[in-house]
């Protein structure tokens, strides 16, 4: 009863200020049990709306729809979405201008974080909403995590999270949502010892948060023999490649749900209880080329449309698969994601590759690639590929910026040409050789 309370509150409090997110997680609800023909008309339908919105509404489509022979008239759905050509991050970086929708109300935000190749883009308010509706109907039809049960946060983008710094009426809804945050962009066995005290003392049901430090901590429990099972019921993993599920159930004594996503369209998919991952096939219709490269194209995106976006992970869906929980939405594996690449600071402090290049895209630079090097705990390097809007002032930010987290560490900026490939033929954008 009292999460039902919590939860007709939250809704208030985030309507106040135009995110209808509650109000989509109740809608998009109803979606769970379509059936496969249902849901194909479905992604028809929404596919249609939105190339014939882009083909009246936004330069850089009309253009290509021209270009293809294909007017508003022409534009059925996934056939027609077919024709179109990939859509990468150098060309959503060098065209902006002409795919932003500056009459609707956007959102900025960044990504970068594990690529290297960092892009600033653009919700509009009422995507924004929708895609935070479907994430929460996704976590809590599929793990299970219900809106405003009490969760603990292990996330290094912490400034995304913690509202200390912000108004009443924003501390008011970090309340309610019923979230702890456990600060991962830099922690150690003395943060970890922290960790304990403050889950043992909230008891969380729900543990949320990057794979690798969450398979840190669990490493660290398991080694120090520290009991915290009982009131975790779910563990739920995201922003990385998950490679310890068996050690993080056991030491949580809860089962382990793997989410994926990108900061481009949000929830993609997440798994059931029975261990499919599921694509979110009413929000983002997803293909797969040939060498299992993901295009994206997320539906009701109207302030910056991303269609048939290439991620840059590899997955294989799994086409005529019926999971045994119900849901006809399809399932897929990833095959190749972002695999996570830690630092470390002269403190011994663990600081989280990922998040610190999202930091560097946020500051605001001309960065068009960025690559961080760590030599040792004594010198970081970075190569720096930039943009015309690059700036003097930017380099002293980055110094500013590094030396919070790298206080001592000597640090070296590079400007280059290129970001050059491993022998492999991958970039590799955050390397530690200490």
């Amino acid at each position: 009863m009292f999460r039902l309370i919590r939860f007709f509150l939250l809704a208030l409090l985030y309507s106040f200020k135009g995110d209808y997110r509650f109000f989509y997680y109740l809608r998009y609800k109803n979606n769970y049990h379509m059936g496969k023909s249902e849901i194909l008309r479905y992604q028809n339908e929404r596919i249609k709306k939105q190339l014939r919105y882009c083909y009246n509404n936004i330069p850089y489509y009309k253009s290509i729809f021209k270009s293809l022979g294909l007017g508003a008239g022409d534009l059925n759905g996934i056939e027609s979405l077919k024709k179109m050509p990939f859509l990468r991050k150098a060309e959503l970086r060098n065209n902006l201008e002409v795919i932003l929708n500056r009459k609707l109300q956007l959102i900025k935000c960044h990504t970068g974080g594990s690529t290297g190749n960092p892009v600033t883009l653009y919700k509009d308010r009422r995507f924004n909403s929708i895609s935070r509706g479907v994430q929460m109907r996704n976590h809590a039809l599929f793990a299970g995590w219900l809106p405003a049960e009490k969760s603990a946060w292990i996330w290094g983008a912490v400034h995304e999270l913690d509202p200390q710094n912000e108004k009443l009426f924003e501390k008011l809804k970090w309340k309610l949502n019923n979230n702890i945050v456990l600060n991962a962009y830099a922690y150690s066995e003395d943060s970890f010892k922290d960790w304990v005290k403050i889950i043992k003392s909230q008891k969380p049901s729900v543990i949320y948060g990057y794979a690798s430090a969450i398979t840190s901590f669990a490493r660290y429990l398991d080694n120090q023999g520290i009991n915290i099972k009982g009131y975790i019921k779910k563990v739920i993993v995201t922003a990385e490649s998950l490679e310890n599920r068996e050690l993080i159930e056991r030491v949580f004594g809860a089962k382990v749900f793997d989410q994926y996503g990108c900061r481009e369209v949000l929830p993609i998919a997440e798994e059931c209880k029975y261990g499919t991952m599921h694509i979110a096939e009413d929000f983002v219709y997803v293909e797969v080329e040939s060498d299992g490269r993901v295009l994206l194209t997320p539906f009701e995106s109207y302030g910056e449309p991303l269609i048939r976006y290439e991620v840059g992970d590899k997955i294989e869906v799994l086409e005529d698969f019926q999971c045994k929980c119900g849901s006809s939405f399809k399932g897929m594996r990833i095959k190749i994601s972002r695999q996570p690449v830690n630092l470390k600071n002269k403190e011994g402090s663990v600081i989280s590759g990922c998040c610190t290049m999202l930091d560097l895209v946020s500051l605001g630079a001309g960065i068009n690639e960025c690559q961080i090097i760590q030599e040792s705990v004594d010198l970081i390097r970075l190569n720096i590929v930039r943009t015309s809007l690059w700036k003097d002032e930017h380099k002293n930010m980055i110094y500013d910026y590094l030396k919070k987290a790298f206080f001592g560490t000597a640090i070296s900026i590079n400007f280059v040409d290129k970001i050059m490939p491993e022998p492999s033929g991958k970039k590799i954008f955050v390397k530690n050789l200490c």
